[in-house]
Protein backbone atom coordinates (compact mmCIF):
# COMPACT_ATOMS: atom_id res chain seq x y z
CA UNK A 1 0.00 0.00 0.00
CA UNK A 2 1.32 3.42 -0.92
CA UNK A 3 1.16 6.56 1.63
CA UNK A 4 -0.97 8.11 -0.57
CA UNK A 5 -3.75 5.38 -0.49
CA UNK A 6 -3.19 5.48 3.60
CA UNK A 7 -3.75 9.02 3.82
CA UNK A 8 -6.53 8.61 1.51
CA UNK A 9 -8.14 6.27 3.65
CA UNK A 10 -7.54 8.19 6.57
CA UNK A 11 -8.88 11.57 5.30
CA UNK A 12 -12.10 9.23 4.48
CA UNK A 13 -12.36 7.64 7.78
CA UNK A 14 -11.69 11.18 9.48
CA UNK A 15 -14.31 13.00 7.40
CA UNK A 16 -16.81 10.17 8.28
CA UNK A 17 -16.38 10.72 11.53
CA UNK A 18 -16.64 14.90 11.80
CA UNK A 19 -19.81 13.90 9.57
CA UNK A 20 -21.13 12.01 12.68
CA UNK A 21 -20.11 14.17 15.49
CA UNK A 22 -22.02 17.01 13.55
CA UNK A 23 -25.04 14.97 12.49
CA UNK A 24 -24.87 14.03 16.21
CA UNK A 25 -24.94 17.70 17.37
CA UNK A 26 -27.08 18.76 14.97
CA UNK A 27 -29.93 15.74 16.43
CA UNK A 28 -29.25 16.82 20.03
CA UNK A 29 -30.37 20.71 19.03
CA UNK A 30 -33.31 20.08 17.58
CA UNK A 31 -35.67 20.67 20.06
CA UNK A 32 -38.89 18.26 19.31
CA UNK A 33 -43.04 19.73 20.35
CA UNK A 34 -45.73 18.35 21.17
CA UNK A 35 -49.22 18.75 19.39
CA UNK A 36 -51.28 21.13 21.22
CA UNK A 37 -53.36 18.57 22.54
CA UNK A 38 -52.39 14.85 23.31
CA UNK A 39 -54.70 12.37 22.59
CA UNK A 40 -56.63 11.46 25.10
CA UNK A 41 -57.87 7.60 25.47
CA UNK A 42 -61.53 7.29 25.47
CA UNK A 43 -62.86 3.87 27.20
CA UNK A 44 -66.79 2.76 25.89
CA UNK A 45 -68.67 1.02 27.88
CA UNK A 46 -72.46 -0.63 28.22
CA UNK A 47 -73.86 0.65 31.19
CA UNK A 48 -74.80 -3.20 32.19
CA UNK A 49 -71.73 -4.14 32.49
CA UNK A 50 -71.82 -2.75 35.90
CA UNK A 51 -74.08 -5.68 37.44
CA UNK A 52 -72.15 -5.20 41.26
CA UNK A 53 -72.75 -1.98 43.06
CA UNK A 54 -68.92 -1.15 43.50
CA UNK A 55 -67.76 -2.15 40.24
CA UNK A 56 -68.07 1.02 37.96
CA UNK A 57 -66.46 2.90 41.66
CA UNK A 58 -63.42 0.53 41.60
CA UNK A 59 -62.93 1.05 37.45
CA UNK A 60 -63.13 4.48 37.47
CA UNK A 61 -60.38 4.65 40.04
CA UNK A 62 -58.56 2.05 38.76
CA UNK A 63 -58.01 3.76 35.49
CA UNK A 64 -57.84 7.19 37.01
CA UNK A 65 -60.71 8.71 34.88
CA UNK A 66 -61.07 12.47 34.35
CA UNK A 67 -64.11 12.52 32.57
CA UNK A 68 -67.31 10.76 31.79
CA UNK A 69 -69.09 11.35 28.50
CA UNK A 70 -72.85 10.32 29.07
CA UNK A 71 -74.28 8.75 25.86
CA UNK A 72 -77.73 7.52 26.91
CA UNK A 73 -81.05 8.88 26.57
CA UNK A 74 -82.10 8.51 30.41
CA UNK A 75 -78.57 9.02 32.22
CA UNK A 76 -79.58 6.76 35.58
CA UNK A 77 -76.18 6.80 37.61
CA UNK A 78 -77.94 4.05 40.38
CA UNK A 79 -74.82 1.97 39.16
CA UNK A 80 -72.27 3.87 40.34
CA UNK A 81 -74.14 4.99 43.89
CA UNK A 82 -77.98 4.37 45.14
CA UNK A 83 -78.73 8.50 44.70
CA UNK A 84 -77.17 11.19 42.13
CA UNK A 85 -76.65 12.99 44.98
CA UNK A 86 -74.07 10.59 46.27
CA UNK A 87 -72.77 9.42 42.49
CA UNK A 88 -71.71 13.09 42.08
CA UNK A 89 -70.28 13.03 45.22
CA UNK A 90 -68.29 10.22 44.29
CA UNK A 91 -67.37 12.44 40.93
CA UNK A 92 -65.92 15.39 43.17
CA UNK A 93 -64.32 13.06 45.37
CA UNK A 94 -62.72 11.59 41.96
CA UNK A 95 -62.00 14.81 40.37
CA UNK A 96 -63.87 13.26 37.58
CA UNK A 97 -66.27 15.64 35.20
CA UNK A 98 -69.70 14.12 34.32
CA UNK A 99 -70.38 15.45 31.36
CA UNK A 100 -74.27 14.28 29.85
CA UNK A 101 -73.87 15.32 26.46
CA UNK A 102 -77.26 13.73 25.21
CA UNK A 103 -78.73 16.40 27.35
CA UNK A 104 -76.49 19.16 26.32
CA UNK A 105 -77.28 18.56 22.36
CA UNK A 106 -80.99 17.71 22.68
CA UNK A 107 -81.05 14.55 21.31
CA UNK A 108 -83.81 12.47 22.63
CA UNK A 109 -83.46 8.97 20.90
CA UNK A 110 -80.98 6.76 18.85
CA UNK A 111 -82.35 7.39 15.53
CA UNK A 112 -81.95 11.13 14.96
CA UNK A 113 -80.81 12.63 11.71
CA UNK A 114 -77.10 12.10 11.08
CA UNK A 115 -76.53 16.19 11.23
CA UNK A 116 -77.65 16.21 14.59
CA UNK A 117 -74.67 13.32 15.30
CA UNK A 118 -72.40 15.07 13.31
CA UNK A 119 -73.07 18.15 15.78
CA UNK A 120 -72.77 15.57 19.16
CA UNK A 121 -69.41 14.54 17.87
CA UNK A 122 -68.12 18.05 16.95
CA UNK A 123 -68.84 19.16 20.51
CA UNK A 124 -67.66 15.91 22.42
CA UNK A 125 -64.23 16.68 20.38
CA UNK A 126 -64.48 20.20 21.70
CA UNK A 127 -65.40 18.98 25.58
CA UNK A 128 -62.68 16.57 25.59
CA UNK A 129 -60.10 19.02 24.57
CA UNK A 130 -61.33 21.32 26.40
CA UNK A 131 -59.98 19.72 29.24
CA UNK A 132 -56.99 18.38 27.78
CA UNK A 133 -55.51 19.43 30.89
CA UNK A 134 -56.78 16.08 32.81
CA UNK A 135 -54.60 12.90 32.00
CA UNK A 136 -56.05 10.30 32.50
CA UNK A 137 -58.75 8.65 30.08
CA UNK A 138 -62.52 9.35 29.80
CA UNK A 139 -65.23 6.84 30.35
CA UNK A 140 -68.05 7.00 27.53
CA UNK A 141 -71.22 5.37 29.01
CA UNK A 142 -73.53 3.58 26.29
CA UNK A 143 -76.45 1.82 26.80
CA UNK A 144 -76.75 0.14 23.49
CA UNK A 145 -74.39 -1.78 22.01
CA UNK A 146 -75.01 -0.93 17.97
CA UNK A 147 -74.62 2.71 19.35
CA UNK A 148 -71.84 1.96 21.14
CA UNK A 149 -70.71 0.65 18.19
CA UNK A 150 -71.65 3.80 16.29
CA UNK A 151 -70.26 6.47 18.26
CA UNK A 152 -66.71 4.81 18.90
CA UNK A 153 -66.00 4.84 15.51
CA UNK A 154 -66.98 8.57 14.81
CA UNK A 155 -64.85 9.29 17.44
CA UNK A 156 -62.04 6.99 17.50
CA UNK A 157 -60.51 9.48 14.66
CA UNK A 158 -60.04 12.09 16.76
CA UNK A 159 -58.96 10.01 19.76
CA UNK A 160 -57.99 6.52 20.87
CA UNK A 161 -60.44 4.61 21.05
CA UNK A 162 -61.31 1.43 23.04
CA UNK A 163 -64.35 -0.86 24.14
CA UNK A 164 -64.60 -2.96 26.75
CA UNK A 165 -66.79 -5.62 28.08
CA UNK A 166 -67.83 -6.35 31.39
CA UNK A 167 -64.69 -9.61 31.92
CA UNK A 168 -62.75 -6.58 30.69
CA UNK A 169 -63.34 -4.37 33.32
CA UNK A 170 -63.18 -6.68 36.06
CA UNK A 171 -59.99 -7.50 34.87
CA UNK A 172 -58.53 -4.32 34.39
CA UNK A 173 -59.86 -3.54 37.84
CA UNK A 174 -58.53 -6.78 39.44
CA UNK A 175 -55.01 -6.01 38.17
CA UNK A 176 -54.65 -3.01 39.23
CA UNK A 177 -56.00 -4.04 43.29
CA UNK A 178 -53.36 -5.96 42.75
CA UNK A 179 -50.67 -4.19 41.78
CA UNK A 180 -51.66 -1.20 44.48
CA UNK A 181 -51.19 -4.61 47.48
Amino acid sequence: MTKSNVFSLFDRRQRSVEFDAKTREAEKAVQLSLPFCAPRDLIFVLTSSFRASDVFCRFATAIMASTIIDLRIAPRLDFVRPTRAQAFSFFEASNIDYKDMFGRSGINSYFEEDSAYKTLWRSIVSEIEASSSSAGPAIVLVDDAAFLLRSSEALGSAFSALKMDEAMILQRTDDTELLRM
